[in-house]
C-alpha cells in the first residue's frame, strides 16, 4: 500500500524561443545554447536540435495525443500502458511544437 498526497503540478506554460536558460522550478533548468537545447531534471537529459524551436512546454491536458511507433495514441492511453502511477501522472509536463503535438513527455520528480 503507498499513501501519499497527490500534488498536482501548477499550470505550466513556457515558450522557449531563443537562447537562454529558463527555470520551470527550482529542481528543472532548461538551457539552450547555439548549437543544442537541452532539457535537464534531477533524473534525465532530453536534447533538441535548436533548428526545432520554437518548442512549448506545458502542463499535459485531457485528450492529448502522443506518437508512438508511427501510431496517434492518447498520452493517458500510454501512460497507463506504461504503467505510470497516479501519483507521477500528476507532475508530468509535455514538450510539445508549434502545432501543439506532443513530442515528448518529461517526468517531474
Amino acid at each position: 500500500i503507498r499513501f501519499g498526497f497527490v500534488e498536482k503540478m501548477p499550470n505550466v506554460y513556457l515558450e522557449i524561443n531563443k537562447d537562454g536558460s529558463y527555470f520551470i522550478n527550482k529542481n528543472m533548468k532548461i538551457t539552450v545554447d547555439k548549437n543544442i537545447c537541452y532539457f535537464e531534471t534531477e533524473n534525465n537529459k532530453l536534447c533538441y536540435n535548436i533548428k526545432d524551436l520554437p518548442l512549448y512546454i506545458r502542463t499535459r491536458k485531457e485528450g492529448d495525443k502522443i506518437l508512438v511507433n508511427g501510431k496517434l495514441k492518447n498520452l493517458s492511453d500510454y501512460l497507463t500502458n506504461k504503467k505510470v502511477s497516479h501519483f507521477i501522472r500528476e507532475s508530468i509536463l509535455v514538450v510539445t511544437n508549434e502545432l501543439n503535438q506532443v513530442i515528448d513527455i518529461i517526468e517531474i520528480k
